[in-house]
């Protein structure tokens, strides 16, 4: 039903609003060294760094929604996705790829 599609966009336009959000958390650490008296006064930094592909599947339950909770967070942390999408609603899946090449991001990447 209609009802049941805008709230499953409105759903997407927030997962997608909570990715971007979290970016601005993700930041690479300084870890005291100290634990020990052979680490006093050293530190560690943290890097964050793409892990490479990510798989995301989707269910014919919430097709876009679902989607955009696993590709947008590993697109905006650098990482280049493979969509399975749901064999009974397969257009979302391919209507949101085709959306994020239209966006700009290059060929290949979802």
């Amino acid at each position: 039903p209609i009802r049941d599609a805008r709230v499953e966009v409105t759903r997407a336009i927030s997962g997608i609003r909570i990715a971007i959000r979290e970016l601005d958390n993700m930041t690479g650490e300084e870890i005291p060294m100290d634990y020990t008296p052979a680490g006093a006064g050293y530190k560690a930094h943290t890097i964050l760094e793409p892990i490479g592909v990510v798989v995301a599947v989707s269910a014919f339950n919430h097709p876009l929604n679902l989607a955009i909770h696993q590709v947008i967070p590993a697109i905006a942390t650098g990482c280049p996705v493979i969509i399975k999408p749901a064999s009974l609603t397969p257009l979302c899946t391919l209507r949101l790829a085709e959306l994020i090449q239209q966006a700009g991001l290059p060929v290949g990447w979802v």
